[in-house]
């Protein structure tokens, strides 16, 4: 913090880290040894980013003469420095020659470091990008006959080939589809598992040269671990590949699914086909000249006389039967529920909770308690799992069932049935509610051996607090909070004080919901408040009580921040009545307090929540700025106080559900998406940002633009083989298409 605000004072903290920790002529200094520290070089890269000049040519000669142990975090810190183009070719040229170091260690920290560069730098920048690969080239070509730095090469490539799968020149990959250099088999292995991996990633980008064949022939190799890959890529090719490629393709998989003997090979091959009928909905391919359902071919394999079959036939069925919410296929599955396989019952139970109402609506409530009372206990685990999930369609079930599970022998099946009765509390608030108080308050929430039951406790509280937000719910969870509560299980009542939150930007004020006396005096915590509504504001001032808290680790402070960060924005347009509208004066309020909770326990989260407030301010400016100049400049300044694509994403499903009941929260929301893909266009929520944003622009009745962002997240689900999420974006991207074709 010094640092970024005075150079001078950068250049005094940087040499008095180069003379303690990276000192050349020194063995000791005042008769101390040289501290080896990995935070001092962290710091180094931290400044590094801002004032290049000062630490990169000091840290690079410091390369020369440190230990593997030094070196390794002087490349960590090279790779956050050259993260920017500018520092990129000098760092290449120094690292190169680490990259075939005979030492492991140091090969791997200095890929690590140009891994950091392409993850974390400008990746979008092609010139950037590329620079970067013709180091990479450059040792697939010279080092070819040296194992151990073609396969150090190849696992830097798949971390990045995520973020750059559209980059990479596929004749660079396909010859070590047959590499075969050097004695060590299992490192051969490694290369050529790696070199399919890329392959998968590059697929889109590269249909018509993609080697289909040689990569399609892995799937009858004897290692499993290269079928598991080829049937990832070959899944991958089907989904743009051309039609008459796509049925034996397809039959391949299917076939595959069912009698290969390694589980993870079943589930690849059934993810595949799951995405493939999401892109074709309902496709019937030839089998012996016949068409054929797909999900009728494996609902009838689990007829077969041979075990493994059936069961890989259940297990396959997990990822299919979601694809087809027209068929109901619980008459078949109830069978084998009945039956002594216990690896069919819990497979056809995942099945039943995954699949679509249809199932829900049509299973046996009495058979489904019965199997929560079996007495293996992995079935009773399934049995309470299932009830949970198919509460929605199934108002009725008997809450009493999952209240036995939660005295459970087994830790799984309680753990479970806490699960399940946050899904049941959703339809039946009050009496779940009062028995998850009751039972909350009876655990020993100091232990570490009830950490995850207490997560889960404030967890189904919080996911009923979101729908029916109460008094009991919040001061149950704020007491615990504040109270003798194992401290790594505060980050989770946090968040569930969060949920609560969002639920409360619909519903207002929470309310008093139990109205049985003695079960209120039974419980200290809800004795003395019993009657007092809280607000979203109440939750903010608990949440930053609870930064306030000692001894409290940095993963729990940050849980605490994000909770209080994502409803921030809702107070961007509170005002009291006769209030100018563009004043921020509650946002003020709630940084004074944050101020005050930073003197109590110095935390640099503290201070990128102080930050977020000063982001959300510059956000509102961009709409009350005419001047399309100064307008951008806000949304700098907006982008600069909190360069963090995931809370604009997470501020813009707020406005979002602001939306809901005020349309004039949209443009917010537009906004908040667009800079959260600015900053992050290939982070795990980039895709959502961008099916909310095509969600807008239907709204809107931009069409086109609904369709663009739409088909991009589609393409980004894929990449990230997100079955359930293709299914959603591909049916609202047809709806999009239809409306587009229908507009004048």
């Amino acid at each position: 913090m010094i640092a970024v605000e005075d150079k001078n004072e950068a250049e005094k903290i940087v040499s008095f880290v180069f003379v303690t920790c990276l000192n050349e002529e020194k063995k000791q200094i005042n008769n101390h040894d040289i501290f080896n520290s990995k935070e001092a070089l962290e710091l180094l890269g931290e400044i590094g980013t801002i004032y290049p000049e000062i630490v990169l040519e000091r840290l690079i000669k410091a390369l020369s003469y440190s230990d593997i142990r030094t070196q390794r975090n002087i490349l960590d810190a090279l790779g956050d420095i050259g993260e920017t183009k500018e520092n990129l070719l000098l760092i290449l040229e120094k690292i190169k020659p680490l990259l075939i170091d005979q030492r492991t260690e140091v090969r791997t920290a200095a890929f690590q470091a140009i891994t950091e560069m392409i993850l974390e730098g400008q990746n979008q920048d092609e010139a950037f990008v590329q620079e970067i690969l013709k180091v990479i080239y450059s040792i697939l070509k010279e080092e070819y006959r040296n194992p151990e730095a073609i396969d150090s090469t190849f696992e830097a490539l798949v971390q990045m080939s995520a973020k750059i799968a559209d980059n990479l020149s596929i004749d660079k990959i396909v010859p070590f589809l047959d590499y075969n250099e050097g004695s060590d088999e299992e490192t051969i292995e490694y290369i050529l598992q790696n070199a399919i991996i890329v392959l998968s990633y590059m697929v889109y980008y590269n249909i018509d040269s993609f080697p289909l064949e040689k990569v399609r022939s892995f799937l009858k190799d004897d290692r499993a671990f290269l079928r598991y890959a080829a049937a990832d890529a070959v899944g991958n090719y089907i989904l743009k590949g051309p039609k008459e490629a796509k049925e034996e393709i397809l039959v391949d998989l299917m076939i595959l699914a069912l009698h290969d003997p390694d589980i993870d090979v079943v589930q690849m091959c059934a993810e595949s086909i799951a995405e493939f009928l999401i892109m074709n909905k309902g496709y019937e391919p030839i089998i012996d000249g016949k068409r054929i359902s797909i999900i009728d071919y494996f609902t009838h394999a689990m007829t077969s006389s041979d075990t493994s079959v059936a069961e890989n036939a259940s297990e396959s069925l997990k990822l299919i039967s979601p694809m087809y919410d027209d068929v109901n296929i619980y008459p078949q599955l109830e069978i084998y529920l009945k039956g002594e396989n216990l690896e069919l019952i819990r497979n056809c139970l995942h099945v039943i909770a995954l699949s679509d109402s249809e199932e829900h609506k049509s299973a046996d409530l009495n058979l489904l308690y019965q199997l929560s009372r079996h007495h293996d206990a992995s079935i009773r685990d399934k049995a309470v799992f299932t009830l949970g999930m198919i509460a929605e369609d199934r108002p009725e079930i008997d809450e009493n069932v999952l209240f036995e599970r939660l005295d459970d022998e087994d830790p799984q099946v309680r753990q479970e049935a806490i699960f399940s009765l946050g899904k049941i509390g959703i339809q039946k608030p009050l009496v779940v509610t009062t028995e998850l108080i009751q039972r909350y308050f009876q655990l020993d929430k100091e232990s570490e051996k009830f950490v995850s039951e207490i997560e889960l406790y404030a967890e189904s509280l919080g996911v009923i607090g979101a729908h029916h937000p109460s008094n009991e719910i919040v001061i149950s969870l704020q007491a615990t909070l504040m109270g003798d509560t194992n401290v790594f299980a505060k980050d989770v009542i946090a968040r569930a004080l969060g949920a609560i939150g969002n639920g409360m930007i619909k519903s207002g004020a929470t309310i008093r919901r139990i109205e049985d006396e003695a079960f209120l005096n039974r419980i200290s915590w809800l004795k003395v408040i019993k009657k007092k509504e809280f607000t979203i504001g109440n939750l903010i001032i608990f949440l930053i009580e609870a930064l306030q808290l000692k001894g409290i680790p940095n993963s729990v402070m940050n849980e605490i921040s994000d909770s209080i960060q994502d409803l921030l924005p809702v107070f961007l347009f509170a005002r009291e009545e006769g209030e100018d509208p563009k004043s921020n004066k509650t946002l003020e309020i709630i940084k004074k307090l944050l101020a005050q909770a930073y003197y109590a326990n110095y935390n640099n989260e503290i201070l990128e929540t102080i930050d977020r407030i000063d982001s959300l301010i510059s956000f509102k400016k961009f709409f009350e700025e005419e001047d399309p100049r100064i307008k951008q400049q806000f949304i700098f300044y907006s982008k600069q106080y909190t360069p963090d694509g995931k809370q604009f994403y997470d501020q813009g499903v707020l406005f979002t559900i602001l939306a809901e009941q005020d349309p004039s929260y949209l443009p917010y929301a537009l906004e908040s998406f667009e800079i959260a893909v600015n900053l992050a266009p290939y982070e795990y929520f980039t895709p959502n940002c961008l099916l909310n944003m095509g969600e807008i622009y239907s709204k809107n009745k931009n069409y086109q633009a609904a369709e663009e962002h739409l088909a991009e997240a589609l393409e980004l689900f894929s990449s990230m083989d997100d079955v359930d999420m293709m299914k959603k974006v591909e049916e609202k991207l047809s709806i999009a298409r239809k409306l587009r074709a229908n507009a004048p």
